[in-house]
């Protein structure tokens, strides 16, 4: 299971790797696929592996037990932080990560936040434009929106990957699950934080599904 999130806490660009073994959660642990992040950090410039990015990060770590959740134990994770890429390098990253998913069965995450502070409906407003343009498997459209400050998604870049890996994967939809925001639960829709989840997917053809 790759899962990529945004670098918080320290400055990335390339999609970098974690170094460690094994994340541990509650429900137990989950080992760290390095033999895959070595192939991928050997074969192109595009990826990195450090420690450093992941010491205080937050949006890879939260994903896993809910895969400990719906998963049959056995599966290893590829968990990476992605900065702020063109979508050309985007792309060329996808191509290396389309090529190893082929050969084992794998799963792509990409872990995000929507909008951050802004009043309800403005909120709303910005996220509803995110959610659209990945509904729509618009991603060419959804990067120049982040990229003018139209919307607000802080894990956009492994977004977008995830996006054109799929799509070269043989994924042609995006299904949205859900949204909401930080007012809707609280109450409190002077400074909210959106929320959003969606999937994308195949036809139903045994040879991509």
């Amino acid at each position: 299971v790759f899962i990529f999130g945004p670098p918080h806490r320290a400055y990335r660009q390339e999609p970098t790797f974690d170094t460690a073994s094994a994340y541990l959660t509650p429900l137990g642990t989950v080992p760290v696929d390095q033999d895959t992040i070595g192939r991928l950090v050997s074969e192109s410039p595009l990826f990195s592996i450090s420690r450093h990015p992941h010491v205080q990060e937050h949006s890879i770590e939260v994903q896993i037990p809910f895969l400990q959740t719906v998963l049959e134990p056995g599966f290893a994770i590829a968990p990476a932080v992605v900065g702020e890429l063109t979508l050309e390098q985007l792309q060329k990253a996808a191509e290396f990560l389309a090529r190893i998913a082929r050969e084992k069965k794998t799963l792509f995450i990409a872990s995000s936040d929507l909008s951050h502070y802004f009043r309800y409906e403005q909120a709303v407003e910005m996220d509803r434009l995110a959610m659209d343009h990945i509904k729509e498997y618009d991603y060419e459209l959804l990067y120049r929106k982040l990229m003018m400050g139209e919307t607000e998604m802080c894990g956009g870049y492994g977004t977008i990957l995830v996006m054109l890996t799929a799509r070269l994967l043989g994924a042609t939809e995006a299904r949205e699950l859900g949204y909401t925001n930080s007012g809707d639960v609280t109450g409190d829709r002077s400074s909210v934080v959106g929320y959003g989840a969606a999937v994308f997917v195949a036809p139903e053809d045994a040879r991509t599904k």
